[in-house]
């Protein structure tokens, strides 16, 4: 069986999620463009850090939604140096930075530090120009620190709030932090130097420096790493976690 070993290990964002205030869209395919921010922003509503902690918990692996990446993981807000962080993206958009900077202004006006949510109001629930049918997500950047990347700070979502804050020459950000996943991410981190601004989406093959060139690449790293990725899984008692993790190559290799 072949696979996409490129994307199968990618984290699934639930399609429930509202649509992402930095570009308007939960679409991030080639050659898409996004809209710009256009009237005033409210908060409608909020939710706090534990309640995002158990919606991350369930988030599923885009290649297989039976494995839940997030299930055992350390999962904290932290304030981190900014400097700390890594984008693991070649690219970002200009509208979207537009959007982010004037979702912050705005943010700003209301009283809310939009770079330091806290514990207590940690996803904002907002509409933009008084279409209360049309909402839109603001949360912390989400990002992941792993083994694989040399315990580096990887951005995994929330690259444009980042930039933005470096931008305006901030120091430190609040960011959501995940540790003790069960699979690696499926890109590698890369300096700030190489991150493009376009003004569409790229190419898949401009996005970002990929981890797994085959299936056979992916599958040798879930056999070496036997214990870490059974984390991913619902393992009935007494269920061998090295022996559940064999079978399931086995069969996914169509073997």
């Amino acid at each position: 069986m072949s696979l996409n070993s490129q994307t199968y290990f990618r984290r699934q964002i639930p399609p429930t999620t509202p649509k992402d205030v930095e570009t308007s869209s939960t679409s991030r395919s080639q050659g898409k463009t996004f809209n710009p921010i256009t009237g005033t922003i409210r908060i409608l509503g909020n939710e706090p850090f534990s309640e995002i902690e158990r919606q991350r918990r369930e988030i599923k692996l885009l290649g297989d939604p039976t494995i839940c990446p997030y299930r055992c993981s350390d999962i904290s807000m932290r304030t981190v140096g900014i400097e700390e962080l890594w984008p693991c993206a070649l690219y970002a958009i200009n509208t979207a930075l537009a959007n982010t900077r004037e979702t912050v202004r705005q943010l700003g006006l209301l009283g809310v530090d939009a770079f330091h949510l806290g514990s207590e109001m940690t996803s904002l629930w907002l509409e933009i120009g008084g279409k209360t049918d049309d909402l839109y997500t603001f949360l912390p950047p989400w990002v992941e620190k792993s083994e694989d990347d040399g315990d580096k700070l990887v951005i995994v979502d929330g690259l444009h709030r980042v930039m933005e804050a470096r931008l305006e020459g901030l120091e430190t950000v609040t960011i959501i932090l995940v540790q003790n996943t069960a699979v690696p991410l499926i890109c590698y981190p890369v300096e700030w130097e190489e991150v493009r601004l376009l003004d569409a989406v790229p190419p898949k093959d401009q996005k970002r420096r990929y981890r797994y060139s085959s299936d056979d690449e992916m599958f040798r790293w879930i056999l070496e790493h036997p214990d870490r990725f059974s984390r991913g899984f619902n393992i009935p008692n007494g269920e061998d976690p090295r022996r559940m993790v064999a079978n399931y190559v086995r069969e996914k290799r169509g073997r």
